[in-house]
């Protein structure tokens, strides 16, 4: 008899390790999956901010890189190397601000370019 009690103490012992160890393992894989979402979420909120332009160098008298939103010709001073081709399309995000130079291709509003897909 006194080896059937330490038998169910010991399959007790047993089953409480098992549970704690099962609980652990299912709250580190429920932060992974938590995690996971969070980078998702952010990644799909950067993406949906774009809008689509077209790159063009073509602005009557002046050099430079452009960018064209509904037929709107704004100049850039940041479009990457890499994107610098004329009617190329992009996802951009950007801002719009007015330039205060009072010079012939200069002044007026430019585009701001914060980030390019």
């Amino acid at each position: 008899m006194n080896s059937t009690i330490k038998m169910a103490q010991h399959l007790r012992y047993i089953r409480v390790f098992y549970k704690k160890s099962i609980m652990k393992y299912f709250f580190i894989v429920l932060i992974l999956l938590s995690l996971q979402d969070a980078a998702c979420n952010k990644n799909r909120e950067s993406q949906g901010n774009c809008s689509m332009v077209t790159i063009t160098s073509r602005l009557p008298a002046c050099t430079g890189w452009n960018i064209v939103v509904n037929g709107n010709i704004y100049p850039s001073a940041n479009i990457p190397v890499e994107i610098q081709k004329d009617g190329k399309t992009a996802c951009v995000q950007y801002e719009l601000y007015n330039d205060p130079r009072l010079c012939g291709c200069c002044g007026g509003t430019w585009a701001n370019i914060k980030s390019i897909k």
